[in-house]
């Protein structure tokens, strides 16, 4: 890892949202001077000064001793504004009562998405969201693990694409992955689950020929091309992943320029697309709501093999649950599931913006009144509900409400 540098660090994250290490209260970098920091906080919204070398001294130390405790009798009186800088480095874990910050020299890995699977990816509407996860067959073999960094990259006319970096928080399964990110995923032995920051992914962010050529892995092999008068990756150049040398790994951070979905943003749009409400109002917990949705599912496959049609299931890849199909005829159905009368439904952008460009082929299934047993919370059973079916299915403006704004919260003292 090169030595530490804040100039560099801080000018990466000038109008970044940073929470503070363990109380999650936002700094905002304003502006770069030559030896200071203007940083807005909720407290002081137009801004406070902050010195260079206290940043500087503070991530020397980390680096050097490998740990970092976030209290003013050890790093200065803006401890808070310094941690939450320094968690954003790759390769710090943050540890709370007391609040230290662990340093491990970060490896960096390269890791290709098949064409046709980032294709399907950006077909569906992925592009700008935050890059959460990602999955191959080999980062547990390669010794992938926490705090590492993986830059997700793939080819387009023989030109590299850089999609996303995500810092990984673990390395799971399948099975733990789906439950982690409350979601089904893409079907590998290996998932990484990133930790915030996350970057936005891309389907455009071309890497220039010059940088591609440059890029080179700890054993200071290159990717291939097919010549050198041209750029055209080989096709099997991303066919593995590869660990890459920290100047190869600073060139493609370089190319994300700062880029990130703010972590504040994305648990709201998330609480809001996955907190479905029982009754009363009570929020259910991630295993209940994964019981409503499979049984939402199993509800509605069960309609369209009796209505003949041949179904398969697509939720881990598309912005639709099932692509069902009968003599010709092709839909794409998305399922919701609710414990209460159903009466609406939460929609991602995705699912919104597939709906509108395939008016005469897209179906809402909404399965209401779904009993939910949670006794046993660690094993909840979801039974019955009651199918709704909405086809042909056009999401209209003046049916769709927005649920989730970002909101600055003012800095309270008591």
């Amino acid at each position: 890892m090169p030595p530490y540098d804040a100039r560099s660090h801080l000018s990466s994250l000038v109008g970044q949202t940073l929470p503070t290490a363990g109380r999650s209260r936002p700094n905002r970098i304003l502006e770069i001077t030559d030896g200071e920091v203007l940083v807005a906080t909720g407290k002081a919204p137009g801004g406070e000064v902050v010195p260079f070398p206290e940043v500087q001294a503070a991530g020397e130390r980390l680096m050097r001793e490998g740990e970092l405790r976030i209290h003013p009798e050890a790093v200065g009186y803006r401890s808070a504004f310094i941690g939450a800088v320094l968690q954003t480095l790759p390769g710090v874990t943050v540890e709370e009562r007391p609040l230290w910050l662990r340093y491990r020299e970060p490896r960096f890995l390269l890791s290709g998405w098949a064409q046709r699977t980032w294709r399907e990816y950006a077909e569906d509407g992925m592009q700008g969201g935050p890059l959460r996860h990602a999955a191959s067959g080999e980062f547990r073999t390669r010794g992938l693990s926490a705090s590492d960094v993986v830059y997700v990259v793939g080819q387009e006319d023989g030109q590299l694409i850089l999609f996303g970096r995500l810092r990984v928080a673990a390395v799971l399964g399948q099975a733990e992955a789906e439950r982690r990110l409350g979601r089904r995923v893409y079907e590998a032995p290996d998932h990484a689950v990133a930790e915030s920051p996350f970057t936005p992914i891309r389907f455009d962010r071309v890497v220039p020929e010059r940088t591609a050529r440059e890029i080179e892995t700890v054993d200071r092999a290159h990717l291939a091309f097919t010549s050198e008068g041209e750029y055209r990756l080989d096709p099997q150049a991303l066919r593995s992943d590869r660990w890459l040398s920290p100047e190869s790994a600073k060139l493609l951070e370089e190319l994300l320029a700062g880029e990130v979905v703010e972590p504040e943003e994305v648990h709201a749009v998330e609480a809001s697309v996955s907190g479905r409400r029982g009754r009363g109002s009570e929020r259910l917990t991630p295993q209940a709501r994964k019981a409503v949705e499979l049984r939402a599912m199993a509800v509605t496959e069960r309609w369209l093999k009796v209505e003949g049609f041949d179904v398969v299931d697509t939720s881990a890849t598309r912005p639709y649950d099932f692509e069902a199909t009968r003599q010709g005829e092709r839909v794409f159905v998305e399922v919701k599931g609710t414990t209460g009368a159903g009466e609406q439904v939460t929609l991602t952008a995705g699912e919104v913006e597939h709906a509108r460009s395939h008016p005469e082929e897209s179906v809402l299934a909404v399965v209401a009144d779904i009993e939910l047993d949670a006794r046993d919370a660690s094993d909840p059973r979801a039974i019955g509900g009651e199918l709704r079916v909405h086809r042909p299915w056009h999401p209209a403006d003046e049916d769709l409400r927005a649920l989730a704004y970002s909101y600055l919260v003012p800095e309270h003292e008591e």
